[in-house]
């Protein structure tokens, strides 16, 4: 293979065997001069097959998973420790290995465009995403010779690296043959021609991954170490809120990250050797997180949408339209001197309906030219006219409610600087259009310092509908605010990324793929909370948080309905399976002033108190006796004793004074007391006063003693009696009166 980018038809090795001239056992760099074979020697010239570097990969991050072991990844070796603490490696020279995937970010690799590749493209650079600055490189140390049998992969600081060992092409078989399915990826040396291979690992290991497998059409499926899949390494995992309710003034924490779940296996990914690392802060890859309201509750689904987009960049590659990429990956090429134009952008892989449009204002200014859903955008002419300085991007529809998108931008010449993210908030009742979009880039004026050279455009999710209440940060807590209203409080959290500058041409994405949503933490400020039977959070019944400061308001049914408990009722309706005892709803816990005429203040909550109120009916028990017309009973056995009015009859409460307090409060009273029942606040504690003993005289004229035995619990008059009892719901004690056994007077005569 030369540097050029083309593998032989044929491989040969003797000294004397010159191909393309240049002998078998020589680099092209070595050879001085004479370019063609000596008389004796064989001279080949061969066809050349075309190595074609897999360029929408550029911009991405990716593991690296061999085919004949799909558990494993490309890893960088780890393990280093200071005083227990874990310190992450990335030093020149460290060796790479194949292991377990355990969401490592030091088993991800970046890869970024590097070197020319002798074909107006470029070789990758496929950097580790632990080395500071994205420059440690994987690698083909010391192995520079195509006819050496094994070399071995390290990473090393790219501007560090020699010759073109740091410099690779990651592609597919080329197309003029069909050995394999063209899925599986080959990673090839810019400095000999050898693959990365796994030199037969199909289990962890901590050998340096290999670099061997000569380039020989023939054996493009028998290669079966040197074959790779490369799988988009995206954000994912969980993150979480430290409530599930708070209230404006609560400080909050943001869990997933430094602050733990209960459940440690809960957390963002990856994180593997960055997350509670000694050196932490300097590594590239680091959590933003922000903060979302919403008006309703729900867990967010799993959607895989991705914009594709495609453009122009000016004469490269004769002026065509580039394939299609990843939008998030990159949109252009880091070429000196090439503006973009001829934009298109498409959605792909969403659940959700909906479309994306984008519109471009050229380098000299005047209109905006709009497009959506692949159409393309200036595209009327060559890029000396088509050049565009400012861009936008938003969406409509169903996705505009599920996605927010990030847009930057790169300046051709000038500082070269990407510009700052520009965070579009989109919806779908409220759609962006095209005046009210945010722009992206310069505004332009005629000098190629507007010029763009290249975009990079994130997909950001979100709870249907909510808005942003706290931009991106590395915060990880929160103090709730009175004007985030009420609503239902998410976290968004990405993972982004610490770039060399802002005018690199290696890096084009500032953060990976994928967004990780929390669960609803319900927050209440501006709303209606009903209490019933209580006073305190315990007996929050009802919460109507669908209110606006200053609106008049009106007691909900829904409320009711929560408030109301089964059977409480006035005696009307003792034992109905209703709540017709309800008092209603008061402005205040002592229930004097009734909730009429109201109005949602303009910050906190309405708070309105109301009870249930329950009946106390008393029945005789089965076998009780009961009083008889006409007989009189008294206190003593005696016809001289006093008469007791009213004896072995069930209490009449009319007229009762009635007290009753709960929560230290002092209640109105009821007023429906009567004949043998009473009505109570629920919750109520009731004691059951017994009665005395009372005489009746026999016509044989002896005396007996009836014993009152107490309130039963049930009617048949078994059980214990009741001293007190707990007013929940309609109730019925049952009173039991009894000739005494034995008490020495039932046969006197006075």
């Amino acid at each position: 293979k030369e540097q050029s980018g083309f593998v032989s038809l044929l491989k040969c090795t003797g000294d004397n065997v010159w191909m393309n001239g240049v002998p078998a056992n020589k680099n092209p760099n070595d050879i001085k001069g004479r370019r063609f074979a000596p008389d004796n020697d064989m001279a080949i010239n061969v066809e050349k097959i075309y190595i074609e570097n897999d360029l929408a990969l550029m911009g991405g991050i990716f593991k690296v998973i061999p085919v004949t072991a799909p558990d494993l990844r490309l890893d960088l070796i780890q393990g280093g420790y200071e005083n227990g603490i874990p310190v992450t490696r990335y030093e020149n020279g460290r060796g790479t290995c194949l292991w377990q995937d355990y969401d490592g970010v030091n088993q991800n690799w970046m890869f970024w465009p590097n070197k020319s590749d002798g074909l107006g493209c470029f070789t990758f650079c496929i950097a580790n995403m632990v080395g500071p600055g994205l420059d440690r490189g994987l690698d083909n140390r010391g192995h520079t010779s195509p006819t050496m049998e094994r070399g071995h992969a390290e990473i090393w600081r790219n501007p560090e690296s020699t010759n073109l060992t740091n410099s690779w092409w990651v592609h597919h078989e080329p197309s003029i043959t069909n050995e394999t399915d063209h899925r599986c990826w080959f990673i090839t040396s810019d400095a000999d021609g050898q693959r990365l291979d796994t030199w037969g690992a199909t289990e962890d290991s901590a050998d340096c991954v290999a670099v061997s497998s000569p380039a020989c059409p023939g054996v493009w499926a028998r290669q079966v170490n040197a074959q790779w899949m490369i799988e988009e390494a995206v954000c994912h995992g969980e993150v979480g809120l430290s409530s599930d309710e708070a209230k404006p003034g609560d400080s909050l924490k943001i869990l997933g990250w430094h602050n733990k779940f209960k459940d440690e296996t809960r957390y963002i990914r990856p994180s593997g050797w960055v997350l509670g690392t000694k050196n932490e802060n300097v590594l590239p890859v680091y959590p933003i997180f922000r903060l979302y309201m919403s008006d309703r509750a729900e867990e967010i689904t799993e959607d895989n949408a991705v914009i594709m987009a495609s453009c122009r960049v000016g004469s490269w590659a004769n002026g065509n339209q580039q394939s299609e990429a990843y939008s998030h990956r990159h949109i252009g090429w880091p070429h000196g001197g090439q503006p973009i134009f001829s934009l298109e952008m498409r959605l792909q892989d969403s659940n959700y309906s909906g479309s994306i449009h984008y519109a471009a204002q050229r380098w000299y200014g005047g209109a905006w030219d709009e497009g959506a859903d692949g159409s393309k955008v200036c595209a009327g002419g060559a890029h000396d006219t088509e050049a565009m300085g400012r861009v936008k991007v938003w969406l409509t529809g169903d996705i505009a409610d599920r996605y927010d998108l990030v847009v930057r931008t790169k300046l051709l010449n000038g500082s070269c600087a990407w510009s700052d993210p520009v965070y579009v908030y989109n919806s779908k009742d409220r759609p962006l259009t095209l005046e009210t979009a945010p722009a992206c880039g310069l505004e332009p004026d005629g000098s190629s310092n507007t010029k763009i050279s290249g975009m990079n455009v994130h997909l950001i999710r979100k709870p249907t509908g909510a808005r942003v209440v706290r931009e991106f940060s590395t915060d990880e807590s929160l103090t709730l605010t009175d004007d985030l209203g009420s609503g239902y409080l998410y976290v968004a959290a990405m993972l982004g990324l610490r770039l060399p500058s802002r005018s690199t041409d290696r890096i084009w994405t500032d953060r990976y793929r994928g967004t990780v949503v929390s669960k609803p933490c319900r927050i209440e400020s501006a709303c209606v909370e009903y209490y019933a039977d209580g006073i305190d959070g315990a007996h929050l019944v009802y919460r109507d948080s669908d209110v606006h400061p200053g609106d008049a308001y009106a007691p909900v049914d829904a409320a009711l309905e929560a408030a109301g408990k089964r059977p409480c009722n006035l005696d009307a309706h003792f034992g109905e399976d209703a709540a017709s005892g309800f008092t209603g709803w008061f402005k205040d816990t002592a229930l004097v002033n009734p909730a009429v005429s109201l109005e949602i203040p303009e910050k906190g909550s309405l708070k309105l108190y109301g009870r249930n109120r329950c009946t106390l009916r008393i029945e005789y028990a089965e076998g009780s006796i009961e009083p008889d017309d006409g007989a009189v009973f008294r206190k003593e056995p005696s016809d001289r004793a006093e008469v007791v009015e009213g004896a072995l009859g069930l209490i009449d409460f009319t007229g009762r004074i009635e007290k009753h307090r709960l929560d230290k409060i002092d209640l109105p009273a009821i007023g429906d007391d009567g004949v043998a029942h009473a009505a109570f606040y629920r919750g109520e504690s009731v004691t059951l006063a017994g009665s005395a003993d009372v005489f009746t005289k026999r016509e044989d004229g002896t005396w007996r003693r009836l014993v009152f035995k107490g309130y039963m619990p049930d009617k048949a008059g078994g059980g214990s009696p009741l001293s007190t009892i707990k007013m929940e719901r309609d109730t019925t004690v049952y009173a039991m009166w009894a000739y005494a056994e034995s008490d020495g007077v039932a046969s006197a005569k006075r």
